[in-house]
């Protein structure tokens, strides 16, 4: 766990993006991921295209530093969070293939 709090806490990464940068599996990240949001250490920055998979996926952190607070402004698109100020209409359209 203290490899993927490591890791979080000087990259922002989806899950796939940390599972192949540490060596973690799948199966275990789940697990820590899991763990880390129960205690709060870990924090949504913002969802976009994962660099591994090519998927929307939420991007994580274990650190807050440098962003400010109100960072989220709350919205009903699908009760995710969005961050303020960042253009989201490519999400609006789910034509692409899975």
């Amino acid at each position: 766990m203290n490899t993927i709090i490591h890791y979080l806490k000087w990259h922002e990464a989806t899950g796939a993006m940390v599972c192949r940068a540490t060596g973690i599996t799948r199966a275990n990240f789940c697990w820590y991921k899991r763990a880390l949001e129960k205690v709060g250490k870990l924090h949504l920055v913002d969802r976009r295209r994962c660099l591994v998979t090519g998927r929307m996926a939420w991007y994580l952190t274990t650190s807050l530093d440098g962003y400010e607070f109100g960072l989220f402004e709350l919205t009903d698109y699908e009760g995710y969070p969005r961050v303020a100020g960042r253009d989201y209409s490519d999400l609006d359209n789910d034509d692409y293939e899975l």
